[in-house]
């Protein structure tokens, strides 16, 4: 029989609304369906509590908000410059800052590493919390790179030499898609022998195509996302100003007012109506995605795309960037199918790229909503993502657990 394994998680925001904060969330019921133990140390504000979601294993670091003040006088830092709850920019962080959060986070968990004695900790993003192990030298340590990180690598280059002192200690690095693993290589001259690449997975209790789904007159284009300028919004409202057939846009999420205002001002310049349900639970989403004749993700580089293999599993046709997760996430099955396409992406330094990015999002979008998807068609979509579920994924890092703390168990 395998062994159990005791298994501390550390995340430096709060364990709800993003990618990583649900990665999170998903990984420690699925070690608990696996028989291991778990403690997270998280982000929180002084109102937040989880119970219902991981349980009583966690503890928190308090943050102060503009309700209720913590043990640290300023917001959650945010991995991205826009949260969806209220954080601050790690790029406005001072050096003492920053180090008073590693401090907090240091105390909080070396109290738990005396009382729970894990076999190995496993922190969530290649970034600032990486410090404590500049104390915590003796407890084997995995580090899953996100990509937001990496962003910060140069926005906040003040503070990235909190992760170079700590490379080598780190024992292996989790990589959430192809691209992310190279760029993690050029950024910290990381080799590729400790890198594995493990992408996000989906909740099959959720995301099917069987299900309770929104009931639309018109066909549906939906996206999914935070409001922040390389999501790409602006791109699919401009591409779907285009498309002849009649349809519907739809966009998920929140931002900042400014960034939703940026948004409804495209919509209005380029005469389109767009809806903009707000930030809604997963089980909506996934009503959503099945009401969706189409789901389409324009980020300009996006590290994997959660939301693209949930709209998969609800045997969504999807359009999306031929960059980072996407590439890994769209089988070639479903591209020669014609059920998914892949955009080439858009070049940055070239302003005039921007047009051929719309009219190539444009034509795809047209493409698949001048046909009808058949139920056949979406079991087909969903099957390609079948071996793609939370347990799969936390089947394949534990054996990654194993493989670092065998020596301590032998």
């Amino acid at each position: 029989m395998t062994r159990s394994l005791r298994i501390l998680s550390v995340l430096g925001q709060r364990p709800t609304s993003t990618g990583s904060g649900v990665l999170v969330q998903e990984l420690l019921q699925s070690s608990v369906r696996s028989g291991d133990q778990n403690w997270l140390v998280c982000g929180a504000y002084l109102e937040d509590e989880w119970y219902d979601i991981i349980g009583n294993a966690y503890s928190v670091v308090t943050f102060s908000n503009k309700t209720s003040q913590g043990q640290l006088p300023f917001p959650i830092p945010g991995m991205s410059d826009v949260m969806p709850y209220y954080s601050v920019p790690y790029g406005k962080l001072t050096s003492a800052q920053v180090q008073n959060v590693i401090k907090a986070y240091g105390e909080k968990i070396r109290e738990i590493v005396a009382d729970f004695n894990p076999n190995l900790i496993h922190i969530h993003h290649l970034w600032i919390l990486t410090d404590i192990l500049q104390v915590l030298t003796n407890v084997p340590c995995i580090v899953t790179v996100h990509g937001t990180d990496l962003k910060l690598a140069k926005t906040a280059l003040q503070h990235r030499h909190l992760v170079v002192r700590n490379l080598a200690r780190i024992q292996h690095l989790l990589c959430v898609s192809q691209d992310m693993a190279y760029d993690a290589r050029v950024e910290y001259g990381i080799e590729e022998e400790r890198e594995t690449v493990i992408g996000n997975g989906y909740n099959p209790d959720i995301f099917s195509v069987s299900g309770p789904r929104h009931e639309f007159s018109e066909k549906v284009v939906l996206c999914v996302g935070k409001f922040v300028p390389w999501k790409g919004f602006r791109y699919v409202i401009r591409a779907c100003a285009k498309v002849s057939t009649k349809h519907q846009l739809v966009i998920l999420g929140a931002g900042t007012d400014a960034e939703h205002k940026k948004l409804i001002d495209e919509a209005s310049k380029e005469g389109l109506k767009v809806i903009f349900p707000g930030q809604v639970t997963q089980l909506d989403v996934a009503k959503w995605m099945r009401c969706a004749d189409v789901f389409v993700l324009p980020s300009i580089h996006e590290p994997f795309g959660l939301v693209l293999l949930e709209a998969l599993a609800c045997g969504c046709k999807v359009v999306a960037s031929g960059s980072g997760g996407p590439k890994d996430i769209i089988s070639l099955t479903l591209l020669q199918h014609g059920l998914a396409s892949l955009i080439s992406p858009l070049n940055l330094s070239a302003h005039s790229d921007e047009p051929r990015y719309v009219e190539d999002f444009s034509n795809a979008i047209e493409l698949h909503l001048r046909s009808v998807t058949t139920l056949h068609q979406r079991n087909f979509i969903a099957e390609s993502v079948r071996e793609l579920t939370w347990d799969a994924v936390y089947k394949r890092i534990r054996e990654i657990y194993l493989e670092i703390t065998k020596d301590i168990a032998e």
